[in-house]
């Protein structure tokens, strides 16, 4: 028997039905993680197929969550929550923070996870003013800075 064929009850060679390119493309993206996606798309961005559902990412669509919220929960501790990112594609959240008099942001943490929604920062001096951002990930990508967040750490 040949290759792409069956066999029916009278014993005759019938052609399998083979999905097109660009289901098999489709399929590819979609089953791919953001690690092994993002360089596909780079490397062969001319397979990418807009008709089909496949989410292809990119930093132009990987969005921040919509809000971040800081609470000072004990001394020298802040708890920050959010809510997970609109793009389902996010694998996790780079978290930032500047306290105050410093000039820059600090990335502090990475959580991975889409689903990771909160985080506790701990050993923080006391009475300071420390805002945050996060960005949602996905592999290489980086998402643009969600809002500020402030709290000032208790006594």
């Amino acid at each position: 028997m040949r290759a792409g064929t069956s066999m029916t009850d009278d014993r005759r060679a019938m052609p399998v039905p083979m999905p097109s390119w660009r289901a098999l493309v489709s399929a590819t993206l979609v089953a791919l993680a953001c690690a092994y996606l993002v360089p596909i798309e780079r490397s062969i961005g001319m397979f990418t197929d807009t008709t089909a559902n496949a989410s292809v990412v990119s930093s132009g669509n990987l969005q921040p969550p919509v809000t971040l919220l800081a609470n000072a929960t004990a001394p020298g501790t802040i708890q920050l929550n959010w809510p997970a990112s609109p793009s389902a594609f996010a694998t996790g959240y780079a978290i930032y923070r500047i306290a105050d008099g410093e000039p820059d942001y600090s990335l502090i943490t990475t959580q991975i996870g889409h689903g990771a929604t909160s985080y506790i920062d701990g050993g923080l001096a006391p009475t300071t003013l420390y805002t945050y951002r996060i960005e949602a990930i996905c592999g290489d990508w980086t998402s643009a800075p969600s809002p500020v967040a402030f709290a000032v750490t208790n006594p």
